[in-house]
């Protein structure tokens, strides 16, 4: 009789045991399923996803600025508004610029003087996009450069390019 009392306890704490395991392993899928991914890093890096907006660095490349006659680097990107209101990739995000571990100063540079239509600051309507540049004043025409997204202060994707 006394071994029959614990076999159905042992029975009855087991079963406790195992629903409590699979009540935790499904809690724990669950969270994982809702959690996501928080960060606004695209798929690619270079890319990001900040309010709506797609932002994508496409290229980087050396050339001679015709104002100052020094070493400039020119970041290309595409901006597309997926927002519901017009907005600018200036409004949006930050692009900036590093090389040997020192920040890059922004270089007089004309996107209408070299064949682009349009600038970071225009407004683009919702739906819309564009590709634009920017320019910065290289320190070292062999080291290579990392070109940061940021939203504010946090650095949401980087993309590193040889000049």
């Amino acid at each position: 009789m006394l071994v029959k009392f614990f076999q159905v306890k042992l029975r009855r704490v087991f079963m406790r045991k195992l629903l409590a395991g699979f009540l935790v392993l499904a809690m724990i899928f669950a969270l994982v399923g809702c959690g996501g991914n928080s960060s606004k890093e695209g798929s690619q890096p270079g890319t990001a996803y900040i309010d709506d907006c797609y932002i994508e660095i496409t290229d980087c490349k050396a050339q001679i600025s015709t104002y100052s006659r020094q070493f400039i680097a020119v970041v290309w990107v595409d901006f597309e508004n997926n927002s519901d209101s017009a907005t600018s990739l200036f409004f949006t995000a930050s692009i900036k610029a590093y090389q040997n571990g020192k920040e890059l100063s922004a270089a007089a540079w004309v996107p209408a003087h070299h064949g682009v239509e349009n600038d970071w600051s225009d407004n683009i309507q919702p739906g819309y996009s564009i590709s634009t540049g920017y320019a910065f004043v290289l320190n070292d025409t062999s080291a290579p450069i990392t070109v940061q997204i940021c939203d504010g202060a946090d650095v949401v994707s980087e993309k590193l390019f040889n000049v």
